[in-house]
């Protein structure tokens, strides 16, 4: 999942909305063909070390609301209270 979002970042051809839409569709259709990953990822009690791994979507979120919020797509919003849509 996170390489198909990378890719869509990358490409950038869309419109910020059909980018977060397409972003959006993605982990719905990643936790509809492995709810169990989703299921383990919810109930486990949070004391995942913070690394590259557990960071990366977020990170990758937030810098294209910073980048849509520069380029005038996005109203001016601290990227990280966007990122927990």
């Amino acid at each position: 999942m996170v390489e198909v979002k990378e890719q869509l970042l990358q490409s950038r051809t869309a419109t910020l909305e059909d980018l977060l839409r397409d972003w959006i569709r993605l982990s719905f259709e990643y936790y509809d063909r492995y709810p169990d990953a989703f299921t383990y990822v919810l109930l486990t009690p949070y004391d995942f070390t913070e690394s590259d791994i557990t960071l990366q979507q977020g990170r990758m979120f937030s810098q294209l609301i910073a980048d849509a919020s520069q380029a005038g797509e996005f109203p001016d919003t601290d990227p990280v209270l966007a990122m927990s849509h």
